[in-house]
């Protein structure tokens, strides 16, 4: 099994180690479902991409309803990307306009890929 180990320089902020936290646990509880879903018998990737489809269309819909028509990068890198996101994946803007936007994560840029 591979895993990935960040090195966060963000450490002292509450909430974004409450939201780290949070991340960790729910990512933990998927991965053992996984498990016990393989373990029935049952098409546990199958099974899980529907289950984050359908969570990533309840939370897309609610950044939806922030945004203007016609969409600009800009106002969507502001509903969907939080200062408290930004600094929770360390995540920098390189360029952002209202018809492009490219971030870069320089947390997992600074993970270790560990076999």
């Amino acid at each position: 099994m591979t895993r990935i180990i960040n090195n966060p320089k963000i450490t002292n902020e509450e909430i974004v180690n409450v939201n780290r936290n949070a991340i960790e646990h729910r990512a933990t509880w998927m991965g053992i479902s996984y498990t016990e879903i393989m373990k029935e018998g049952a098409d546990g990737e199958k099974i899980l991409r529907s289950a984050i489809a359908q969570t990533g269309c309840q939370h897309g819909a609610l950044i939806k309803d922030k945004i203007n028509k016609p969409v600009k990068l800009d106002e969507f890198a502001d509903a969907f990307l939080t200062p408290v996101n930004m600094k929770t994946f360390e995540m920098e803007f390189q360029t952002k306009t209202r018809d492009a936007l490219e971030n870069s994560f320089s947390l997992l840029s600074t993970g270790v890929w560990v076999a």
